[in-house]
């Protein structure tokens, strides 16, 4: 049965197949009515239609739903469309679907047909099934057993098998069909009993020769059942009155419906490009000088397990290939002479042919004149199981492109980059469509491929790396990126530090005196404003006048060191009393250096240190106890500076937090990166942290922020924040 596909477990007809359940989405009017899904008559179903099959199948069938007690009341009748819901009232309903004509008796034509009952209530949706299946029966004939090397065109100029079917019981045959050695069936009417002659002209001589066909299976009704197919072999003997026919076997197989899908129905071949253009699947452009080919295909798709039968194309474009072509008919020179081109034909019979043009991709030239050059491959046209494709065109394109790649500053990380593709010269749009990169660890010795918009990760910190880009098969010159250093900051964990006691005058007791001790982080890098609220010389040195905006507690987990920054009250000529508060200022621990000398002029911050990473937040713990509805503010900042004190900010993050936190949380503060900045490099970066966000780098300012801020007893003290394990994160 050549004209049928012979697929085991191909299933037509399926769709997303549900059971009958309670209740379902439905786009019917109330939710009363039928969803409906038709399934091949088998054990196992699936939820699509096989790809092979094109059109889905399912599409021919025609569906009948009536009531069950009333067939006259139609409430569908029609070609069946996946999904299809039919509304309904409440009730019992019949539902059938069928396809073909059922013929009394006719070559090569399947009738299917299902039918199921389904009940309906109001306001819910019945997902139904109709289970098809082979509605007729079929016979076909195999003339000699393949394995004694039987050939009847050794003896017959020609031959069959007459199928005759009697329509009714005044024994009326039809007229017959014949059934010759072409892999025809003939169908008829489940129940009918046929009767089968074979009939043929002797070689040499012309004489007729008949035989009816006797064997006990062909008077068994069984056999001639629904979905039932009789498979005859006859065998052919030398006898002493001549030649003899004789029927050797005669074998009854239920059929499904994936065995008795006649040739039509099949989808003509298709022709899909692979590797061709992405916006314009008909082109496919190739580079002058790639050094590598890429896949490039013309992929000619066919019926699962059936071969490639014709080919034929036209080139123009190339004066070597120049000319019409038929597969068939092509000479080994010709074939030559395209794979010289790097273009590799399929042949006759393959199960999945395609015409690749792989190697061209390697070896194409643009026009001397630099100009593009262009291969047309037209009226492209494939043939198998009797059915071609519409004429197709193709263009191969030689073109050329300089690529080429930068690394911003801005897309470098501690543990990835991400380049961005340059082209220098040639067709921007088709280099920005196919670029790709590769990277080397090992400094170009092996290479691992990138995807074009993503980043290259997985690398170590501080290291330097080799990247290229690549288009279409053609390299660019490798450049090296060197990722960014992982920065720890220098007494991050607030261990080390530096103290300076005063004797001092507790609040307006001046028969007493009490030591009071400021401390500052020892560091290269850190600071704060100590100079200012401690470090005067008031007439009176009292604990109204001088206090600490910083000191050290005990850190996180109750271990080393932390530090404390308070808003504390202040000032250089005993000005202070129980209420009077001259000047008010918020403890700061910040990067940079700091100076402040009293009656002589504002104070002077000057932020940052030197640096060179590129961190992904700020990460540190915290206590915090807010004065009257205060909160607290960290900043953290990383700039470009030039020799021309022209300073960019590249990267920003803050926190500012009223919460009352009494015993040590984490802070993580995201940084934030400009992306107008990508081409610089960061040079600079400072942290800040205030134990008020109201804070000022003008004294002035700060003081008239802050009052009301601040509460009374021997020292005027305002909001606490205690801070403990600075670290930079560098996430990638």
């Amino acid at each position: 049965m050549s004209r049928y596909i012979h697929l085991i477990g191909l299933w037509i007809l399926a769709l997303a197949m549900v059971g009958c359940q309670e209740e379902e989405d439905s786009a019917l009017t109330d939710g009363t009515g039928l969803l409906i899904s038709l399934t091949n008559d088998v054990e196992v179903t699936t939820k699509s239609t096989p790809k092979e099959l094109g059109e889905p199948l399912k599409q021919k069938f025609k569906l009948k739903v009536v009531n069950d007690a009333t067939p006259s009341l139609k409430y569908y009748e029609g070609n069946y469309k996946e999904g299809l819901k039919v509304p309904t009232p409440e009730g019992r309903f019949r539902l059938t679907a069928e396809y073909g004509t059922n013929p009394i008796l006719a070559l090569n034509d399947p009738y299917y047909k299902g039918d199921t009952i389904a009940e309906v209530e109001k306001g819910k949706t019945t997902s139904v099934s109709i289970s098809c299946k082979v509605a007729n029966a079929l016979t076909s004939v195999v003339f000699g057993e393949p394995t004694e090397g039987q050939d009847f065109t050794a003896d017959f100029s020609d031959y069959r098998v007459d199928v005759f079917v009697e329509e009714d019981e005044n024994h009326t045959y039809v007229a017959p069909v014949e059934i010759k050695d072409n892999g025809k069936s003939a169908y008829y009417r489940a129940g009918t009993i046929p009767t089968f002659t074979f009939v043929g002209t002797v070689k040499g001589t012309g004489k007729p020769y008949t035989f009816k066909l006797e064997n006990d299976k062909l008077k068994d009704a069984a056999n001639f059942a629904a979905g039932k197919h009789c498979i005859i072999t006859l065998t052919m003997a030398k006898a002493e009155t001549g030649l003899k026919v004789e029927v050797s076997k005669v074998k009854v197989e239920k059929v499904d419906i994936s065995e008795t899908i006649p040739l039509d129905w099949l989808p003509r071949p298709k022709l899909e490009t692979e590797g061709f253009d992405v916006d314009d699947a008909t082109t496919l452009y190739m580079l002058e000088g790639a050094t590598r080919k890429h896949t490039a295909k013309l992929n000619i798709n066919l019926a699962k397990g059936y071969g490639l039968d014709e080919l034929t194309f036209s080139v123009n474009g190339d004066t070597e290939l120049e000319g019409e072509y038929k597969l068939s008919e092509m000479t080994e020179e010709q074939r030559t002479a395209f794979v010289k081109k790097g273009i590799v034909l399929p042949v006759i019979g393959d199960l999945n042919p395609a015409i690749d043009f792989s190697a061209a991709t390697a070896t194409a030239t643009a026009n001397e004149d630099g100009s593009d050059a262009t291969l047309a491959l037209s009226n492209v046209v494939a043939t198998a199981y009797t059915r071609s494709n519409d004429a197709l065109s193709y263009k191969l394109i030689t073109t050329k492109i300089d690529p080429d790649l930068v690394v911003y500053p801005g897309n470098i990380w501690t543990k990835e980059f991400t380049p961005t593709p340059v082209c220098a010269s040639g067709n921007e749009s088709l280099f920005n469509k196919n670029v790709s990169f590769e990277y080397s660890k090992d400094g170009g010795n092996s290479w691992i491929a990138s995807p074009k918009n993503e980043a290259i990760t997985g690398l170590n910190p501080g290291e330097t790396y080799k990247v290229r880009s690549v288009c279409l098969g053609l390299v660019s010159e490798a450049k090296e990126v060197k990722t960014y250093p992982q920065i720890v900051l220098e007494n991050g964990d607030m261990e080390d530090w530096s103290s300076s006691t005063r004797r001092l005058i507790p609040g307006a007791n001046f028969l007493t005196s009490v030591n009071v001790t400021a401390y500052s982080p020892k560091s290269n890098i850190w600071t704060c404003v100590n100079q200012k609220t401690f470090e005067g010389s008031p007439n009176i040195s009292s604990t109204y006048n001088l206090n600490p905006s910083t000191y050290k507690d005990v850190g996180r987990d109750g271990k080393g060191n932390a530090a404390v920054l308070r808003t504390v009250g202040w000032d250089n000529a005993a000005g202070n009393t129980t209420s009077i508060i001259k000047h008010i200022s918020a403890g700061k621990l910040f990067i940079g250096t700091y100076n402040f000398t009293h009656k002589e002029g504002p104070e002077n911050y000057n932020y940052g240190m030197e640096y060179s990473s590129r961190p992904t937040a700020l990460s540190a713990y915290f206590k915090y106890s807010p004065y009257s509805a205060d909160s607290f503010k960290v900043w953290i900042v990383l700039e470009n500076r030039d020799d021309d004190n022209n300073v960019k900010r590249i990267g920003f993050g803050e926190l500012v937090n009223g919460e009352n936190v009494n015993s040590y949380k984490e802070m993580s503060i995201p940084i934030v990166y400009n992306s107008n900045y990508k081409e610089y490099s960061i040079t600079h970066m400072y942290v800040v942290f205030s134990s008020s966000s109201a804070c000022s780098e003008n004294e002035s300012e700060e003081t008239k922020n802050l009052k009301g801020k601040v509460s009374n007893g021997d020292y005027h003290n305002g909001s606490v924040l205690t801070i403990d394990d600075i670290s930079l994160i560098y996430d990638k």
